[in-house]
């Protein structure tokens, strides 16, 4: 039993991060429209942000 939660308890952050940035990859053409809805002065912005890849969104938070 006590192996099976071992395994388990180091198993589940690696799916977990592997789930985060699947859900970003699979959001981002969504958000990616929500900015073309904007006026042209903040589209540029929120697109340049919203383009970035998950691990460069890491790194930007993560400052």
């Amino acid at each position: 039993m006590r192996p099976l939660l071992l395994l388990l308890a180091l198993a589940i952050p690696t799916i977990s991060a592997c789930t985060a940035e699947q859900i970003y990859a699979s959001s981002q053409p969504s958000r990616l429209q929500d900015c073309e809805r904007l006026p042209s002065a903040e589209r540029e912005a929120c697109l340049s942000l919203e383009r970035e890849t998950y691990s460069e969104r890491e790194k930007r938070v993560a400052k």
